[in-house]
């Protein structure tokens, strides 16, 4: 049997082959090689080609013919054409239906063979060590992290493994696609300089030049264009190296454009691999909580005031974060309002906005992005960062995206500032109480991340995403749409730490119980007041028995007590009913006189356990 190292090994390989070649390219060579097979669809897909390369054959024959000097021969083809065209479009449509369900299908097991086969291996081998390190290698929480989730200590569980896998596949993958891209400019550049040498300063040779560079880049395109997702960023680089013919002033965004890629699918591969187990992990937590809460049950109790106050924060900054999602507050963005495309003449752009604006007069914001958002950097820059930042930056190039990331920093943190300001509120003791200050930390951490995590999205997107779209709907309008996700993901971390807050202040869950010292002082507490009350008794008494008139009337309370009681003790419904209680053995007379002998020995004794003398 093979070694488990080497299966997960092989799995990451073959997980980041289909990742790197495509679904839809998988899809297309196994439909091409089932077909090849003696099939049910053979027929009808070797029909169909025919039919395809006869109407291609018609229709050049039909464009080289003359509708007017040989009409009849023009007429036949044209129908022959359309006869063919109606028979490969039926016949296309057939296979349409069956190659979808093949398509389902095949998506279905690559994905069971792949990440399927990886969950069932880390779910089933999550207890296994990888291999070991030796003892006093590593500090105790790296080694904690190491065994991450259910592996010994002091070894490398599967998941981890896993992840380091991935990681090195997909850096080997990156410097495979470099190296081939660079080996490949080395040859035409050594061809380029070669034809360089040869040539002069005539006209022709600068011609001869130019259409040199043209075709370099085409062969660099043609040679990189099926590598993988991680060339994409170098390709990117060589073109716009080729385009300006001076690599020094490649941007920051250029020079790391590949590394996006690479971060969001190791974070991809993190997920995925943490996620079946942090899961189950939540729901051992929660089912502990509501354990220990039946163990030692504490009553729920109403909703303290000042807990109140703060749920009312809590929603009031909810309201606002939901209230700053609607388009009415959001800034104008002039290619959905004029409908127009990112590939627009900037003159007929700016003139649609025109005919939007009262008096056809563009406003100051307008003349300020006139001359900014002329190029198609400059709108997918307007696009990813919003109006205000592409008009008002005053160090800001399209040549340097970052700098435009640096002045929109601040702007991003400001909601969340305000939000973490109420959530600092909402937790604090002075308005939470004890209550709100338990959950401050998380709140904030909370908080924090949530500012964080939009921060790194923005830097670490693909400005440059709506350059290659053509339809004005296609467009990605990342800044609109970050502000939509920005207010919906701060008004739902309101929402639940509402809840949260609601359900521990009331005792309904994530109830922490009392420590040992608060139980004793409230033991402490109780038999105060209760001893206050004794003694309130006794003073009562005191009085009761040295007032004439007092004494008197309780003492008639008392003799007219006793006569009730022996009246009711005499008639005959009671005196049958003890006869038959003492009879049938229900009342043990001699337990009942232990008990009384015990009562009254617990009264007349101290708590030392010595017995009082009668004075």
């Amino acid at each position: 049997m093979p070694s488990l190292l080497f299966v997960v090994f092989i799995l990451q390989v073959l997980i980041h082959l289909a990742n790197t070649v495509g679904a839809q390219a998988i899809n297309d060579l196994l439909w091409t090689l089932y077909n090849k097979l003696p099939t049910s669809t053979r027929d009808s897909v070797l029909e169909s080609n025919k039919l395809r390369a006869q109407a291609v054959l018609l229709k050049r024959e039909l464009m080289a013919t003359s509708s007017q000097d040989e009409f009849a021969k023009w007429a036949k083809l044209r129908r022959q054409h359309d006869k063919v065209v109606a028979q490969y479009d039926e016949k296309a449509n057939s296979l349409k239906s069956f190659q979808s369900s093949f398509t389902q299908a095949t998506t279905v097991l690559r994905w069971l063979g792949t990440n399927g086969l990886r969950f069932v291996l880390q779910f089933w081998f999550a207890r296994r060590p990888m291999f070991w390190f030796p003892r006093g290698w590593l500090p105790g929480y790296v080694e904690f992290l190491m065994a991450f989730p259910r592996a010994p200590r002091g070894s490398v569980s599967i998941q981890i493994w896993g992840i380091a896998c991935a990681t090195v596949v997909q850096m080997v993958g990156a410097a495979v696609a470099a190296g081939w891209i660079l080996v490949r400019e080395k040859k035409v550049t050594g061809k380029a300089k070669k034809m360089g040498m040869q040539a002069d300063n005539s006209k022709a040779a600068r011609e001869e030049k130019k259409e040199l560079c043209l075709a370099r880049k085409n062969v660099f395109l043609r040679q990189t264009g099926s590598i993988c997702r991680k060339g994409k960023g170098l390709t990117r680089r060589i073109e716009q190296h080729d385009s300006s013919m001076t690599p020094i002033s490649m941007s920051w965004s250029q020079r790391h454009g590949s590394d996006h890629s690479f971060y969001n699918s190791s974070l991809k591969t993190l997920l995925f691999t943490l996620g079946p187990f942090l899961l189950p992990k939540l729901i051992g937590y929660y089912r502990a909580y509501r354990a220990k809460a039946r163990s030692e049950p504490i009553p729920a109790r109403p909703l303290p005031p000042y807990v109140f106050t703060a749920l009312n924060i809590l929603f009031v900054s909810c309201l606002f974060a939901l209230i700053s999602t609607l388009p009415n507050f959001a800034p104008e963005n002039i290619f959905q309002v004029t409908s127009s495309r990112l590939q627009t003449p900037n003159d007929v752009l700016f003139t649609r906005l025109s005919y939007l604006r009262p008096d056809n007069k563009l406003t100051q914001v307008d003349e300020l992005l006139k001359p900014r958002i002329a190029s198609i950097d400059a709108r997918c820059l307007y696009l990813y960062y919003g109006p205000s930042i592409v008009a008002y930056c005053p160090f800001c190039l399209s040549d340097e995206p970052m700098s435009y990331f640096w002045y929109a920093v601040p702007m991003i943190l400001f909601p969340h500032m305000l939000h973490l300001v109420a959530l600092g509120a909402a937790t604090s003791s002075a308005i939470g109480g004890k209550e709100g200050n338990r959950w401050r930390s998380s709140a904030v951490m909370l908080g924090v991340g949530l500012a964080v995590s939009e921060c790194y999205v923005t830097g670490a997107g693909d400005f440059k995403a709506n350059a290659r779209v053509v339809r004005a709907e296609d467009l990605n309008h990342f800044h609109w749409n970050m502000r939509i996700w920005r207010g919906i993901g701060i008004a739902a971390l309101d929402a639940a730490l509402a809840g949260f807050l609601w359900a521990s202040s009331t005792n309904r869950l994530f109830v922490v119980p009392p420590t040992a010292a608060e139980r004793m002082e409230t033991a402490t507490r109780v038999l105060e007041n209760a001893r206050g009350r004794l003694a309130a008794l006794g003073i009562i008494r005191n009085v009761v028995l040295r007032d004439e008139g007092l004494r008197r009337k309780a003492e008639g309370y008392w003799r007219k007590e006793g006569q009730v009681m022996s009246e009711v003790m005499d008639e005959r419904e009671v005196v049958e009913g003890m006869k038959s209680a003492l009879g049938s053995g229900r009342v043990n007379i001699s337990q009942v006189e232990e008990d009384a002998r015990r009562f009254a020995d617990g009264l007349v004794i101290n708590p030392s356990g010595v017995q009082q003398q009668p004075l």
